[in-house]
């Protein structure tokens, strides 16, 4: 075990002898869970939380891109510039100060245009989820006028930073920062499903009408309480999953197995349909039952 990292993950066949573990670089809260197929939510819960990140560090001279997710540097370049030319007749006569602060100007002009091909390369090639701007703060602000519209856009926090900082260095000073965003952002979902519930537009709330909602594909955002434990049923027959154990399948007539986790049936049929699925604290979605949804027509 790799005492570096914040947590672990391990299926066990209790019956034989299969047992598979994953270390995780993010925190991960306690759990034991006997069923009969691998629990995918808490990990779901991670890759949907955290954003893969793409770091830009620049100054004059120097460019480094840095592919950050988990708290962990998946990969780095470094692109170090050529002196820009230099005419027979001026390395002879050297440069009144005039004309040195004229070409420094024009060289880094030259290198932040090699540099700005050089990020659109690496988002095509790695396409991160948005860009994080470092450097001084004057070298920050010039580089972004090289930059297309489009990666501009892209870019959701800039600060200082010293272009020979480690990578670890740069993931501590962004910590706080990217830990913010992210209350920033549950908070975002949650106060737009409680205003689309109160308007009755466009969203549905409780644990039922949320249920039935996705498994009918209507469902643009799924939006759950963490640890959210609740026991349904399941027809045998159509597969339908129910909030409460029924007596035959209201849809098909069919048989209902119960004590189906509905939380972890939920996500996996959100991650089928390929919907986004947001993770907030069970207190932000109480008065809803727990789980709401976004719809999408």
């Amino acid at each position: 075990y790799d005492e570096s990292k914040k947590g672990v993950a391990v299926y066990v066949d209790v019956e034989g002898d299969w047992i598979d573990g994953h270390q995780l670089s993010v925190p991960v809260g306690n759990r034991l869970v006997f069923e009969n197929r691998p629990v995918v939510g808490p990990l779901v819960e991670i890759l949907e939380r955290y954003h893969h990140h793409g770091v830009i560090v620049v100054d004059r001279e120097h460019l480094r891109l840095l592919s950050i997710f988990l708290d962990q540097t998946l990969n780095e370049r470094e692109v170090e510039t050529e002196p820009y030319p230099t005419s027979h007749d001026v390395r002879r006569g050297g440069f009144s100060a005039k004309d040195y602060q004229a070409r420094k100007a024009e060289e880094t002009r030259h290198f932040f245009k090699e540099f700005a091909e050089e990020v659109g390369r690496f988002v095509r090639r790695y396409r991160p989820d948005d860009l994080i701007l470092l450097g001084t703060t004057e070298n920050v602000k010039k580089f972004q006028e090289f930059l297309p519209e489009s990666i501009r856009k892209q870019i959701v926090h800039t600060d200082r930073m010293d272009i020979e900082a480690t990578s670890a260095e740069i993931r501590r000073k962004l910590g706080p920062v990217l830990e913010a965003r992210l209350e920033e952002e549950e908070a975002r979902v949650v106060d737009m499903l409680r205003e689309r519930v109160r308007e009755s537009h466009m969203a549905v709330a409780g644990l039922a009408d949320t249920l039935e909602q996705l498994q009918e594909g209507k469902l643009a955002t799924l939006v759950i309480g963490r640890r959210l434990d609740h026991r349904g049923g399941r027809c045998t027959r159509c597969g339908f999953l129910l909030a409460g154990a029924a007596e035959p399948c209201p849809y098909c007539g069919g048989d209902v197995r119960d004590g189906i986790d509905l939380a972890e049936e939920m996500i996996r049929i959100a991650e089928d349909q390929g919907i986004e699925i947001d993770f907030v604290e069970p207190t932000a979605v109480e008065s809803f039952g727990g789980v709401g949804g976004l719809l999408r027509f």
